[in-house]
């Protein structure tokens, strides 16, 4: 029974074969699958040859039985080294290949509707039966050895089928009529088959081609995506590198004017230093964290692991943003343990963590 495949618009085979690339993989596999499929049986197909050889000599074609056992040894032979030679230096045309080996095999088929015209020119004899059987045998492996190529199958089938449809509707019994219907079935089934096949590799080839062709895709996309990391990580280096150069001046320029306002005693302008350190302060932040961000995208950020206090870290946190939070109106405490408050961190990244929760509760409080 012919394999069942989803439905295909006509011509579609030949639509998915226009790209030549794909058309390339399809004639490399159809090498594979025929030059394994050869090396497997070789001594096996000698055996058949002459096994028909004397079914032939039987007949009472002596001298044609030993010239028609030659000829398909040869072929055989031949066929046998080209593909030991073809595996051991691969050619470069894989088309021009296969049709030489769907050559063979239609020479093959000859000689076999050679030999059954031969059996069956004598009268109605068991030899017939031999040499149908043997036929209807070697029809189930010249599916594989046309390697899904059912123009290659249909001519062997017309060969050898033909003379064996022929050969019994010449009997001129019932019999033979019967036989002959039959075996035509046989091999329009096969035939069937052997469509069936091609289509199935051409699509299992067109699976990989897609999926080769979506993988490198991919790969395109990620390298555009990393390289398009790489730059952002860049970017935000030398952004905070450059702009902490200007921002460290102002802060040693306002630490300068409130000593100076101190000196002075104009309590104004040390609020207003104040609130200009205080700023700077936070500006200073910012860039610390996207420089942070930078070097956790380059993966250069080492964790110091230290065993730490937590009170002087919260009570410091909390004198720097206590102002923030009276300017919003709002009250910051902080209420510790009796005992001390112990944790195994990296200090400045827990107070990168903390002081953004800090940042973000200050900002999006109202009371």
């Amino acid at each position: 029974m012919s394999t069942v495949l989803p439905a295909v618009a006509p011509g579609a085979d030949d639509a998915l074969l226009a790209n030549p690339g794909l058309a390339d993989r399809v004639e490399a596999m159809r090498f594979a699958l025929t030059a394994g499929s050869l090396l497997r049986v070789p001594a096996v197909l000698l055996l058949i040859d002459g096994f028909l050889a004397w079914q032939v000599w039987l007949a009472g074609w002596p001298a044609a039985a030993l010239v028609w056992f030659v000829l398909m040894g040869s072929v055989h032979c031949w066929r046998w080294v080209m593909v030991r030679r073809w595996q051991r230096h691969p050619p470069a045309d894989k088309r021009r290949a296969n049709e030489q080996l769907a050559t063979m095999v239609v020479g093959l088929a000859a000689l076999l509707a050679l030999a059954t015209g031969l059996v069956f020119a004598g009268s109605l004899a068991e030899q017939h039966y031999a040499i149908t059987t043997v036929s209807v045998g070697m029809a189930s492996g010249a599916v594989v050895a046309t390697a899904w190529q059912p123009r290659v199958f249909g001519q062997w089938s017309l060969l050898v089928g033909g003379s064996l449809v022929a050969g019994w509707l010449l009997q001129e019994h019932a019999m033979g009529s019967g036989l002959a219907v039959l075996i035509a079935c046989l091999f329009g089934v096969l035939y069937a088959q052997s469509r069936d096949q091609q289509r199935a590799m051409h699509r299992m080839v067109s699976l990989a081609w897609d999926n080769e062709q979506l993988a490198a895709s991919l790969r395109a996309e990620r390298d555009k995506a990393n390289a398009a990391s790489v730059s952002k990580t860049r970017f935000f280096a030398a952004a905070s590198h450059d702009l902490r150069q200007p921002l460290q001046a102002l802060s040693i320029s306002a630490y300068a004017l409130a000593m100076l306002a101190r000196r002075e005693g104009q309590p104004k302008m040390v609020k207003m230093a104040d609130n200009i350190e205080r700023a700077l302060r936070q500006s200073t932040g910012l860039l610390d964290g996207l420089l942070d961000v930078s070097r956790l995208d380059a993966g250069a950020v080492e964790v110091d692991w230290r065993d730490l206090d937590l009170a002087p870290m919260l009570d410091s946190l909390a004198s720097e943003f206590r102002p923030l939070a009276v300017q919003g109106g709002l009250t910051l405490t902080v209420q510790l343990p009796a005992g001390p408050l112990a944790v195994r961190s990296d200090a400045d990244l827990l107070r990168r963590v903390l002081t953004n929760l800090l940042g973000n509760a200050l900002k999006f409080t109202a009371q």
